[in-house]
């Protein structure tokens, strides 16, 4: 089995222009003569790897608490496009319901409805949108009017096309609309 971490890490991830910055603040420090250690954490809820909630653009959007873990859980697709075969890829991930696009992808409105008839329940990408810089509130709203799960931030450079097992739980945080996650794609041996 091999588990390959496809998560930014968090304070020097990727950060969306205007979004906050990820700091840390030291509480408690062994080295200055406390008993253990203790850090606060700031930052906003779609730094590095995350996941948008309804709510992230629609008003009366479920928030990240309440999406389906089910969705977040279970086996997905990773593809490459650096081919342009997009619509035999999409048949193909199909089965899986859950499909993660490799490389510097914008998601555009033809291919968020594609995804939505195609019943996805699970979308994910590397960029820090989904939608990139001209269509990300359309893209968005297309998606999770839907209930599909957003899944943005994503790291697979490492990451060959093909089926996987996907871990990427979000923080269950009541009224807040996304959460980092900690992403993880599973290969079986008798997958390979």
């Amino acid at each position: 089995m091999e588990i390959y971490d496809i998560s930014q890490e968090l304070l020097s991830c990727a950060v969306y222009d205007g979004d906050t910055k990820p700091s840390t603040i030291s509480v408690k420090d062994m080295q200055k003569g406390d008993m253990y250690n203790l850090t606060d954490l700031a930052m906003c809820a779609h730094n590095g790897t995350h996941i948008d909630a309804p709510s992230h653009f629609l008003k009366d959007g479920k928030g990240i608490g309440e999406i389906s873990l089910d969705s977040c859980y279970g086996d997905c697709y990773v593809v490459d496009l650096s081919d342009v075969e997009i619509f035999d890829k999409i048949k193909l991930a199909e089965k899986c319901k859950r499909i993660l696009f490799k490389g510097d992808v914008e998601i555009n409105e033809e291919l968020a409805s594609l995804l939505v008839t195609s019943n996805f329940i699970l979308v994910g990408v590397e960029p820090q949108s989904i939608g990139g810089c001209n269509n990300f509130e359309t893209v968005h709203k297309i998606l999770l009017n839907k209930g599909v799960v957003v899944l943005e931030g994503l790291v697979l450079k490492g990451v060959c096309e093909g089926f996987y097992h996907l871990v990427a739980l979000p923080l269950n945080i009541s009224g807040v609309e996304g959460s980092p996650v900690r992403a993880v794609l599973v290969k079986n041996s008798v997958d390979k």
